[in-house]
């Protein structure tokens, strides 16, 4: 899921996005938007560039 695009204005339930979290494994990208919808259960994967060589770091967290 993408949550870039969402606004205030977006109308959450009309997403269909619970059952998702109930069925299935979700990947989101940009949970801020949303953040107080997510299940607090999840597991937060941050990737972020390390350095110009393509190096990456990710952080796993609960």
């Amino acid at each position: 899921m993408d949550f870039y695009r969402l606004n205030d204005k977006t109308n959450i339930y009309d997403l269909d996005i619970f059952e998702s979290f109930e069925n299935a494994i979700s990947i989101i990208e940009w949970p801020d938007k949303l953040i107080e919808f997510i299940p607090e259960k999840r597991l937060n994967i941050k990737l972020s560039f390390v350095d110009d060589d393509d190096l990456r770091k990710i952080i796993l967290a609960n």
